[in-house]
């Protein structure tokens, strides 16, 4: 499709359904920090982010994204761009159980042989 038709019939409101670079993932900046939780991915939990372009772009490249697009209020990302994101959560979470298991483990041993 040329530029020219994608470019105005974007004015239009049909460059959704035109232009085949559509992102099939669009999240504002507050709901892609918070509640979805990939702050974890760049950022210490307990440390306060503002809610910007500029922190959802770090945490995208940290996590080695590409093909990424950031609007004025909004993320845009492609679907297996969601499907990685997920995995490094999911990473990210196996490796906090893994710590939570020593953890508890060494604290009944402590315990165990107290008594």
């Amino acid at each position: 499709m040329s530029e020219a038709i994608c470019r105005n019939s974007g004015f239009v409101g049909f460059l959704f359904y035109l232009c085949p670079l559509s992102f099939s993932f669009r999240s504002l900046f507050l709901f892609f920090l918070g509640f979805l939780r990939y702050q974890i991915l760049a950022y210490p939990l307990h440390k306060k982010i503002p809610g910007d372009a500029a922190t959802c772009g770090k945490i995208l490249t940290k996590s080695k994204l590409e093909n990424w697009l950031i609007g004025r209020t909004k993320v845009f990302l492609k679907y297996y761009h969601v499907e990685e994101l997920a995995r490094l959560l999911e990473l990210h979470r196996r490796k906090v159980v893994t710590l939570q298991t020593g953890w508890f483990m060494l604290q009944a041993r402590v315990c165990y042989f107290c008594d």
